[in-house]
């Protein structure tokens, strides 16, 4: 059985903090079993211009905190053009803490891992080795998803992918703007996060739920406050735990870890702040098209033809828009 620990409070900081302090003891020891002198923070940097859907830099600076003392070298990063220059929104915390480095996951090598496509083809994509060199801690926040119903820790190690990372859903990205092969499509997201988390666990997961997103996530949602922070050393089990205090009862892929033991369903709740869930379970909205992410036959046919919400967001932001054309067009 695993531990969660999880603090609520009106310090998104403090949250972060105490929370780790409670855990302490398991990650002194998880630290010494990965025996690494490096940490390896992997933010989500989805879009820096959107500052809800991204790590908080509160949240990053009180991370680096805790563990300055713990390294000799810490690396930031995602495999993201958020990381391509020396300035970006965390570069504060740099002149803090000296020691921090920032990377966009592509000057450190990689290897091949392999993804299942909707057409019964496999597809290799390029997984980097950092995960595997550092002590490496996934930094995320809650978020409801427009392809796998829930977003937290264990999705967040998909930045990790440096190339050809669209490959996750097993189908170009314009073939899914057609909601019924979205769905097919769906179901193959969860099978190769899945086959992701297989190969790239974080050693500790720390959810910022300070604020989370709900709706239309992982971009465009709208903000849903929680008050809590939580960690452990087990990040399928702490997205399981997660995930239902968020409303959410069935996220395929997570189950699927579960059931693959990559993580324990069974956790021992260490809290602060609060006496039971009840006080800190929020119901998010769910994306738009939830229903078309259970993985299950029944909703193949009624769906509306086209789903181009994604699509009109992007071309109401063309420097992101630009950003992406070069993997669309792979």
């Amino acid at each position: 059985m695993s531990k969660i620990a999880v603090v609520k409070g009106s310090d998104r900081k403090d949250n972060i903090l105490k929370a780790l302090k409670m855990l302490e003891a398991d990650v002194n020891g998880s630290i010494v079993r990965k025996g690494k002198d490096t940490l390896f923070i992997k933010v989500n940097a989805l879009d820096l211009s959107i500052p809800l859907c991204s790590t908080h830099p509160d949240a990053l600076e009180a991370v680096v905190s805790f563990f300055d003392s713990k390294f000799k070298r810490i690396i930031i990063g995602d495999s993201s053009l958020s990381f391509s220059s020396k300035v970006n929104a965390y570069s504060n915390i740099k002149t803090l803490y000296p020691k921090v480095e920032f990377t966009d996951l592509s000057n450190i090598g990689s290897r091949d891992i392999i993804f299942k496509t909707t057409k019964g083809k496999d597809a290799s994509v390029k997984l980097s080795l950092l995960p595997e060199k550092a002590y490496t801690i996934s930094l995320a926040l809650p978020k409801s998803h427009d392809a796998v119903v829930f977003t937290g820790c264990s999705k967040n190690m998909l930045g990790c992918v440096t190339a050809q990372r669209w490959m996750v859903h097993g189908d170009m990205p314009h073939r899914r703007l057609i909601t019924t092969n979205a769905a097919r499509s769906n179901r193959a997201t969860h099978l190769n996060l899945v086959e992701l988390i297989r190969n790239c666990r974080a050693d500790l997961a720390v959810l910022d739920a300070f604020v989370g997103m709900e709706g239309n996530g992982p971009v465009i949602g709208t903000p849903i406050e929680m008050g809590i922070a939580l960690a452990s050393t087990d990040s399928v089990c702490l997205d399981l735990f997660a995930s239902k205090i968020c409303g959410f009862e069935k996220v395929p892929y997570l189950e699927m870890c579960a059931d693959a033991k990559l993580g324990s369903r069974e956790a021992t709740v260490l809290n602060n702040g609060f006496k039971n869930l009840e006080e800190i379970r929020k119901k998010f909205r769910p994306h738009k098209n939830y229903k078309y992410m259970l993985m299950e036959p029944r909703f193949e046919s009624g769906f509306p033809m086209l789903d181009i919400s994604h699509l009109l967001f992007m071309l109401s932001r063309p420097k992101r828009l630009i950003k992406k054309l070069p993997m669309l067009m792979r």
